[in-house]
């Protein structure tokens, strides 16, 4: 049976969400996860604390982590500081551009200037 469920395994498809052609998949760290877990529960003060030590490690995507930053630090009303976070990311990534524009957590600052120049 376990022959057979390997078999299958090795005969589906693959799909990678968020890859890029002609790059190898990067698996996240661990702590990528509790950094989140911390920011969905609300913890947002020790999931910036979280996502900082990971943005000063070997990890080399960080585009990612400076707008998960960014997300966090704008629930908490630091308009400053995640409107220099979102634009380091972009720096890094122009893709994250697009969850600029639609992720929820940065509403509170959306009405704020900067933050229309970054999406323009």
């Amino acid at each position: 049976m376990k022959r057979l469920i390997l078999l299958l395994a090795a005969s589906l498809p693959v799909l990678a969400i968020g890859g890029k052609p002609g790059e190898a998949f990067l698996p996240l760290p661990e702590e990528f996860s509790v950094a989140f877990d911390a920011y969905s529960a609300k913890e947002y003060e020790r999931s910036i604390e979280l996502y900082q030590e990971l943005l000063e490690g070997e990890f080399p995507r960080k585009a990612g982590i400076l707008f998960n930053i960014a997300c966090n630090e704008a629930l908490l009303g630091r308009a400053d500081d995640a409107i220099d976070h979102l634009r380091a990311a972009i720096d890094a990534d122009e893709q994250v551009l697009q969850l600029v524009r639609t992720d929820s957590d940065l509403d509170p600052i959306r009405k704020d200037a900067r933050f229309a120049e970054l999406i323009a």
